[in-house]
């Protein structure tokens, strides 16, 4: 599943997977500003099928509390 964070991360941000460490974060990839929070999240409310509320959206701030949440969520493996 990070895999796929991933690569719908260097899609939203327009960069090759290699260049999306597995623990980015807002913080430490560049780019990341509220308008491209704001499509990473419609972009993997559409790979992952899943609906984000606007309670968690602010907290998806990283690889790892997405990749957290989509679990909750019975996403993936």
């Amino acid at each position: 599943m990070r895999e796929q964070i991933r690569e719908t991360l260097a899609e939203v941000f327009e960069r090759p997977v290699a260049d999306v460490p597995s623990d980015a974060t807002n913080q430490t990839l560049d780019g990341w500003d509220s308008l491209r929070h704001l499509e990473l999240m419609l972009a993997l409310e559409m790979k992952f099928g899943v609906r984000m509320t606007s309670a968690v959206i602010p907290t998806l701030l990283s690889v790892d509390a997405i990749e957290d949440y989509l679990r909750e969520q019975g996403t993936g493996a």
